[in-house]
């Protein structure tokens, strides 16, 4: 499941906003996500693709969308990826 698919139906659980809604566009706001949502999504991720991401980027609105979210949770995967050490054969 790609980052986008996972908050797309992340958010087709925990809001009542119709699929047709949901765009990269969409704001947290205009999608009914309040902060308890922001924790349930930031927990979700870690688990589903080992990243963290710090929360103050949401309470600052430096990631206001599910576009901003899905290219920053991308980058940390790709950047954890490229400082995983080869295992030894």
């Amino acid at each position: 499941m790609s980052v986008a698919e996972y908050l797309k139906s992340f958010v087709l659980e925990v809001s009542d906003v119709d699929e047709a809604d949901i765009s990269d566009a969409a704001s947290f706001e205009a999608l009914g996500l309040d902060s308890l949502a922001f924790v349930e999504m930031r927990i979700g991720i870690a688990k589903k693709f080992g990243v963290k991401i710090d929360p103050a980027l949401f309470e600052s609105g430096e990631i206001a969308t599910l576009g901003q979210t899905t290219a920053y949770v991308e980058r940390l995967v790709r950047a954890a990826a490229a400082t995983e050490m080869p295992k030894a054969s």
